[in-house]
């Protein structure tokens, strides 16, 4: 089996382009988890509305729980479906966990960043603790250039077969 990589921090947009830079390096396939879950679930607005908030994050969890079968592939995931209901936990066997770290300080300079940004800098303190706790690795990305942290990834290679 072949072991996946899940790229994972609280700068989406920035984990979703190292992810992507990281795939022009190594013979794997890529997924958006966040793209996935609203192409399964696309019309999330209407579940809601319908169905209520508890259905759609069965919903949503569920297809979450089903990347874990992945195999070969470089997954970018969201920290707020990576840590709801423990799911982190079925990707551990199969899985290289990247947390791509930011300090609060860096965070707070950069300008476009997901709506959930706010939520995120709040608890930030929190997320950051729980993601040190899971990720095999975590790489310090403020003031790196995106080609060094490439290479730090791929340098794990001979720590860890993916």
């Amino acid at each position: 089996m072949n072991k996946n990589i899940i790229i994972i921090g609280i700068d989406y947009k920035y984990n979703l382009n190292i992810a992507q830079l990281l795939l022009e390096n190594v013979d794997m396939y890529f997924l958006d988890v966040e793209e996935l879950v609203n192409y399964s679930l696309f019309s999330k607005s209407e579940m809601l509305k319908k169905c209520g908030i508890e259905y759609l994050i069965e919903q949503e969890t569920s297809v979450v729980k089903s990347c874990a079968d992945y195999e070969n592939t470089i997954m970018c995931m969201p920290y707020s479906y990576f840590f709801r209901n423990n799911m982190y936990t079925n990707f551990l066997e199969n899985s290289y966990i990247i947390y791509l770290h930011f300090s609060k300080e860096a965070l707070l300079k950069k300008k476009n960043l997901s709506k959930t940004f706010n939520t995120d800098m709040i608890v930030f303190e929190e997320r950051d603790e729980n993601l040190n706790k899971v990720c095999n690795k975590r790489i310090n990305v403020s003031n790196k250039k995106n080609e060094t942290i490439i290479n730090e990834i791929l340098s794990l290679r001979g720590e860890y077969e993916y």
